[in-house]
């Protein structure tokens, strides 16, 4: 771009912006048109793959494994060329039936717009709500976007949901930060798409319906003027250096571009199921299972392959039993003239959303909509404990609804131990949540003109208000004693999207409850 253009300023580390402030993606691919020059199917029992290769460094492989709920894209992307002296920025494009720019709300949608504006009333911190006279065309498209993991986000083509936006930018001003995940919908489908990585997700196609970008890679040429000193050029053998006098070339880059490589998970639910599948599938891939192993000796391992075995032949006694037996309740609860019971769903039970009365979870099993955030020992009988609340308002009919948590019985089913009692802490941990002290900011302007967290513009119909609901959540949080609410000691409850914190004191201390835990082990191995 020259100096004295227009559009002079440059893309880089910083900013964001194409060649021009309309420019469309251009497709990679056979015939100009984004098609893969070679496919190749790979099918299999258990998956079947599609390995797409649209030019030498850029590659895809769609990945459908039996019994998942989605469809994984992984994507190869590099080194990006240049040698046309232009700088280039990958996006992954999807295009899809969903009508997300309806005249009017989906009936699915508005009820979920409409809970989170609720949310906002009620203090959820990332809820949204339309300022008033701000105009929403009944035509731009619209997607959601996590805001860090945690609630989602509606974003509308070319509107800003405080103000009315003029548009200079409508390809960069349209792309927004993702760390888990997008979704647009309508009332018929929801496409969610899940990611690996911090991304940028944009409206696909000017704005188009059914539409979107993922951008997945960036190589340019030319500074942005915004502090770097270098353009956003990473290689593959690094840099030379900045400062050395005896450098032929200062701060020049060495080797070919760094290729990049990453997975993305596309699923397709009905509306009213799709923020339980799409967090559901995100909590599988940021907080995977961990696998240990640990060295044994000859010895330990002979007794370590007879102790497996001995377990697998009960395991498989007592499938058998159990089988057998199922099938006898079965045919008695058949028998002519008694009606089979049906199972039905229990609200708020722990596990799986779907429990029935016949398949109620273990004892002491965190709900399904609770994730244990942080566990961990502060002391010889003291653990630091988060739990999150993973839904938010008018996300899920149930899911979405206050869950409750039996610490005593999540303590002693999931590591063993007992609980004592229990001091709720703020979020960061660094204090009693009955010693915190909030700050009245002063954000509404007065009458008078001054500022005031106290009186609105209106005077105190609006800042008075707010003051007062504010001041009512701060009094119900700190009445809401972690580990005594409920019947008895050890509950707790979270509402939507809520995380607490507390310290947890133990009956037993810790070493003490993992001698007693081993001598168990022990104990009902040689019992078998």
């Amino acid at each position: 771009r020259s100096a004295g253009d227009e559009h002079s300023q440059n893309a880089g580390a910083y900013i964001f912006r194409p060649a021009t402030p309309r420019q469309r993606a251009r497709p990679v691919g056979g015939s100009g048109l984004g098609r893969a020059v070679s496919v190749d199917v790979v099918s299999g029992p258990l998956v079947v793959e599609v390995r797409q290769s649209f030019a030498p460094w850029l590659n895809q492989t769609i990945r459908l494994a039996a019994g998942a709920g989605h469809a994984e894209l992984e994507w190869f992307v590099g080194p990006v060329p240049v040698e046309d002296g232009v700088g280039k920025e990958v996006v992954s494009q999807f295009q899809t039936s969903v009508q997300n720019a309806p005249p009017e709300k989906a009936p699915a949608d508005k009820a979920r717009s409409e809970s989170t504006q609720e949310g906002s009333k009620e203090g959820s911190k990332e809820g949204l709500k339309k300022a008033e006279g701000a105009e929403v065309s009944g035509a731009a498209p619209s997607l959601f976007t996590d805001s860090n993991g945690r609630e989602f986000l509606e974003r509308i083509f070319d509107q800003r949901p405080t103000w009315n936006l003029k548009s200079h930018e409508p390809v960069a001003g349209n792309f927004y930060p993702i760390n888990v995940g997008a979704y647009l919908a309508d009332s018929q489908a929801q496409v969610s798409i899940l990611t690996d990585r911090a991304q940028g997700v944009g409206f696909g196609g000017q704005g188009k319906q059914g539409r979107f970008e993922v951008l997945l890679q960036r190589r340019l040429l030319v500074d942005d003027s915004r502090g770097v000193g270098e353009p956003l050029n990473e290689t593959s053998a690094g840099i030379t250096s900045y400062a050395a006098e005896d450098e032929a070339c200062p701060a020049c880059r060495l080797g070919g571009g760094v290729s990049a490589r990453g997975v993305h998970k596309l699923q397709l639910r009905p509306p009213a199921a799709g923020l339980q599948a799409l967090r559901g599938e995100a909590a599988r891939s940021f907080q995977p299972l961990l696998t240990a192993f640990r060295a044994l000796d000859e010895a330990g391992a002979r007794k370590e392959r007879g102790r497996l075995a001995r377990k697998a032949e009960y395991a498989a006694n007592e499938a058998g039993r159990e089988a057998a037996e199922e099938g006898q309740q079965r045919r008695q609860e058949q028998l002519p003239g008694d009606e089979t019971k049906a199972t039905q769903f229990v609200p708020g039970a722990a596990g799986a959303a779907g429990a029935t009365k016949a398949e109620e979870a273990a004892p002491g099993a965190l709900p399904e909509n609770v994730r244990l955030l942080t566990l961990q020992a502060v002391g010889p009988a003291a653990v630091f404990l988060r739990l999150e609340h993973c839904f938010a308002v008018g996300e899920d009919p149930l899911l979405s609804q206050p869950a409750s948590v039996d610490l005593g019985g999540f303590l002693v089913a999931a590591l063993g131990l007992e609980y004592a009692s229990s001091v709720e802490l703020t979020l960061t941990g660094n204090q009693a949540l009955e010693d915190h002290e909030y700050l009245d900011w002063q954000t509404l302007p007065t009458a008078s003109g001054a500022s005031s967290g106290a009186q609105g513009k209106g005077g105190d119909a609006d800042g008075g208000a707010a003051v007062r609901a504010r001041a009512a959540r701060r009094a119900r949080a700190k009445t809401r004693v972690f580990g005594d609410e409920g019947d008895g000691g050890g509950q707790v409850t979270l509402d939507p999207m809520e995380i607490r914190t507390a310290i947890v004191y133990l009956k037993t201390p810790l070493g003490e409850a993992a001698s007693q835990r081993a001598a168990a082990r022990a104990a009902k191995r040689q019992s078998r």
